[in-house]
């Protein structure tokens, strides 16, 4: 009958309550990006400094910077490192607890008089996990600490992500103030030439003042992107974990950004392997699972092991006498009948705050394609956008050369001058953005496959 109740006690410890963790059913697509991507680009190709790609030297030390000093992955490497310690303790949670009682204490009767007596007794405890609570309290934590970890390389990526578009919007502007600051330069002479043709009677004070709306429009310009370019700038050196201050960027360095090669097909199982926040809400799911578990163990009774020992030491009226062993052992049971509906409760909580996270978990996985669909789609728009900028920009250069020529020999209006000049400014600004954008939707495709291929 003894190894009856052995095995039963053995049997009864081996198993936890609550559900066994099982992983959230997708339907995922076969590819993502199959009908956009054209066939003869290169495959998948994980890669770790995926920024590398870009060809730029002074974004590489941006980065390299970010990630020494950015203070939110100095934040979530130190969550990392409480969620591990908070798993080591779960772990102890199981094991039983040691220590020791010193006690003293005198007392008088009418024979010996005083009564002194010492006692040093090293005590344990032991809370029995027979409903395996504790083990799914441990796998919950474990769960969250791996969790963690995934939330530490999320905050990387953004940070990456973040400086990269921020250093690309910093070339953007840069260029653009160029341009802005070259018209303007050139529409000043334009109009210093039109204050002395005026003066002679050539011109009307409409062309004048026109010519002055144009140089107007340029000085705007010049100093809405130099706010631009401090507001930018203050906000790359805070990712950098540095006091505002200014970049020292040559002003075409955004011509001369390579363009990666673009993936010939996504697979969506990659990407949910891949990317930091899935992965997270992945165990996040896991340890809600076990939380049931723990929930549900508060509705069983606790049984506990205590047992201390030691010598006690007698002093009677001065004199020593024996050191006897003394020793305690009590095995408990306790059910917490008055919190029972309380308990119940608990239970329907955990398991809706794990239907929850597994919501969470498909709704960051649905999310993910559709940011890699976007991203793609605005690579090839902005892509084909750069294409016929460039041919405008060439074109509106021809024009406003040929409208200056016909304008010298008076066989056009300096209405049509004007119009020229607007409408080649206009074009290398947008061709600028369209770069720009272009190097950005690269950078929003890496963050939502996970970064890199």
């Amino acid at each position: 009958m003894k190894q009856f109740y052995l095995i039963l006690l053995l049997f009864i410890s081996s198993c936890a309550v609550g559900p066994n963790f099982t992983s959230p059913t997708l339907d995922l697509p076969e590819t993502i990006g199959s009908d956009s991507l054209p066939n003869e680009l290169q495959p998948i190709q994980p890669d770790a400094k995926w920024w590398n790609k870009f060809g730029d030297l002074y974004l590489d030390t941006l980065i390299e910077k970010a990630l020494l000093a950015n203070r939110d992955i100095k934040i979530a490497k130190k969550r990392v490192e409480m969620a591990q310690l908070s798993y080591g303790n779960s772990k102890a949670a199981l094991a039983p607890t040691f220590g020791i009682n010193a006690s003293a204490k005198a007392e008088y009767n009418n024979v010996n008089k005083i009564v002194q007596s010492y006692g040093v007794t090293p005590t344990m405890n032991w809370e029995l996990d027979i409903f395996g609570g504790g083990r799914r309290a441990k796998e919950a934590s474990y769960a969250t600490s791996v969790a963690a970890s995934y939330e530490y390389n999320g905050v990387l990526l953004s940070v990456i992500s973040n400086v990269a578009q921020s250093y690309f919007t910093l070339l953007e502007y840069n260029a653009s103030q160029e341009i802005a600051k070259k018209s303007f330069l050139t529409r000043k002479k334009s109009y210093e030439l039109m204050e002395k043709m005026f003066s002679y009677g050539s011109i009307s004070r409409v062309s004048l003042n026109q010519s002055y709306t144009l140089m107007l429009d340029a000085s705007i310009a010049v100093d809405r992107y130099k706010n631009s370019i401090t507001e930018v700038s203050t906000g790359l050196s805070q990712l950098l974990g540095e006091n505002p201050h200014s970049f020292n960027i040559p002003k075409d360095a955004i011509l001369k950004i390579k363009t990666p090669s673009l993936p010939s097909q996504i697979m969506p199982a990659w990407i949910v392997d891949n990317r930091p926040d899935i992965m997270s809400s992945y165990y996040d799911v896991w340890a809600s699972s076990a939380k049931v578990g723990v929930a549900v163990s508060q509705r069983f009774p606790t049984i506990g092991l205590n047992a201390d020992g030691g010598i006690l030491y007698d002093i009677i009226k001065g004199t020593t006498t024996s050191m006897p062993f003394v020793w305690n052992g009590a095995f408990t049971i306790a059910e917490t009948l008055l919190n029972f509906g309380t308990n119940k409760r608990n239970v329907k909580i955990a398991k809706l705050d794990n239907q929850i996270e597994i919501i969470n978990f498909e709704n960051n996985v649905v999310v993910a394609f559709g940011e890699v669909e976007n991203a793609i789609s605005q690579i090839l728009s902005y892509s084909r956008q750069e294409t016929d900028y460039n041919k405008l920009v060439n074109t509106n250069i021809s024009i406003n050369m040929m409208t200056n020529q016909l304008y010298r020999r008076g066989l056009i209006d300096y209405l049509d001058v004007l119009d020229a000049d607007r409408a080649l400014f206009q074009a290398q600004i947008q061709q600028t953005s369209t770069i720009s954008n272009k190097l950005t939707s690269y950078i929003s495709l890496y963050k939502a496959i996970g970064g890199g291929w």
